[in-house]
């Protein structure tokens, strides 16, 4: 099994001892966000995620998500979010796998080096062309 979704790794290990079914593959999306987007890896869940990739908003009613999962027979709401945050899930890693990853910016040694003691960049020459 594969599984994809944000801050998923707990669940990934009681799906695997309650089911007995081993987890081939496990994308934290929460992982690659904060590798393709920066910030914290807190920072990203499907919500945040749809809204700042997908310009989306994902319904993550409280009721629903402290509802009982342990029950044997899930409610019609409790299968439609779980069926959204699989499809979303899904469809947030299609969009963010092949994002450039985030680079820190840094000023070429010539900036750095003509940094005056006011810590205010001066201006350095232009490379003649």
């Amino acid at each position: 099994m594969f599984q994809v979704g944000a801050g998923i790794r707990s669940d990934s290990g009681k799906i695997s001892r309650d089911y007995k079914i081993s987890i081939k593959g496990l994308e934290d999306l929460s992982v690659h966000a904060k590798r393709k987007l920066g910030g914290s890896p807190h920072q990203w869940g499907l919500a945040s995620l749809a809204e700042k990739l997908l310009s989306k908003q994902l319904q993550k009613p409280k009721k629903i998500i402290l509802g009982n999962w342990e029950t044997p027979a899930l409610s019609k709401e409790q299968l439609e979010y779980a069926a959204t945050d699989a499809f979303a899930s899904w469809h947030l890693y299609q969009a963010i796998k092949d994002l450039p990853d985030v680079q820190k910016k840094i000023l070429p040694q010539a900036q750095m080096e003509s940094n005056d003691k006011s810590g205010k960049v001066q201006d350095v020459p232009q490379q003649q062309q």
